[in-house]
């Protein structure tokens, strides 16, 4: 009897991203199993990449603990300063009151305490939900370095080619 051999499937499979071929690792013929590696490209230009992303990621990352200290303190520093100058501003007032102070030294107490609110008021209102505005542009700046870094890490792992399913190599182009 003479007959011919034929195969539960055939599955063509090709890499996402074209690029040099680095390792192949399975022979015609050879029996693999589902998530086994065939191939590998070159990923060095890729590699590269992803090592600037980390740092741009690192950056953006060390830019929102700064950026959050530094509003922190910052903020801190005008509550201390506008309750500094109401005590001052009250102060002054009841030294008018009592003709120790003259009116522009009052004035001027007045305007420091008005100019200390100012600041506070202006850095109160950069809160959305609890947050500073500042510092949540910096969290998105580094949630979108991540982002990139993921993406590019995602990539490299589509640069080998992997078996479907358990099979047999059949055809190998």
């Amino acid at each position: 009897l003479s007959g011919k051999t034929v195969s539960d499937a055939q599955i063509d499979i090709a890499t996402k991203y074209g690029g040099r071929v680095k390792t192949i690792r399975v022979q015609l013929g050879q029996e693999v199993k589902q998530g086994e590696v065939l191939l590998v490209l070159d990923t060095k230009e890729l590699d590269i990449q992803i090592a600037e992303a980390q740092a741009v990621l690192d950056g953006a990352y060390a830019d929102m603990v700064e950026g959050g200290a530094s509003f922190s303190a910052n903020y801190d520093k005008a509550q201390s300063d506008y309750k500094m100058s109401v005590s001052n501003y009250e102060r002054y007032k009841r030294l008018y009151t009592r003709g120790a102070v003259s009116k522009v030294a009052l004035e001027t107490v007045e305007q420091q305490m008005n100019a200390a609110k100012a600041v506070l008021d202006s850095m109160t209102n950069q809160f959305i939900a609890g947050k500073a505005a500042s510092v949540m542009s910096k969290q998105a700046n580094r949630d979108k370095a991540k982002a990139s870094l993921d993406a590019l890490l995602a990539q490299k792992d589509e640069m080998s080619l992997k078996a479907p399913r358990d099979g047999i190599v059949g055809y190998r182009s």
